[in-house]
């Protein structure tokens, strides 16, 4: 899939700052994807923890996924998919899949294969 079709998702850890830190990252996508000519499809965010598989948030855009109405998963960064390394690889994997690019405001477009990554990430082999 070479589409521009974009999800954008945000999240903010368990603090008093969850509104402000939310706010922040909606504004910083809408810019991010409105410079880069990505049409906008869906929003969805998180506040805390939980495991990637159960949060409402991306929960509403593995919906999405599984229909095929998305190209590109948009975050902040990407400590908003967490740290647990098996998780997200996990993760990775379903979006890999599905032929989902990823992308973050901070890091740019993430290349889903790269070990190299997660090694630097999670200190893994």
């Amino acid at each position: 899939m070479n589409g521009n079709r974009v999800w954008l998702y945000r999240r903010a850890a368990n603090n008093r700052n969850n509104a402000d830190v939310l706010l922040m990252q909606k504004r910083r996508l809408e810019a991010y994807a409105q410079e880069h000519n990505f049409e906008i499809v869906g929003r969805s965010g998180d506040r805390g923890e939980g495991r990637l598989a159960e949060l409402p948030g991306l929960l509403k855009f593995k919906n999405a996924m599984e229909r095929q109405r998305v190209d590109i998963l948009l975050l902040f960064s990407l400590s908003c998919l967490g740290t647990d390394s098996g998780e997200v690889s996990r993760y990775w994997r379903s979006l890999r899949t599905h032929g989902i690019r990823l992308y973050t405001v901070t890091e740019g477009e993430i290349y889903l294969d790269m070990r190299a990554l997660f090694s630097e990430l999670f200190g893994t082999g």
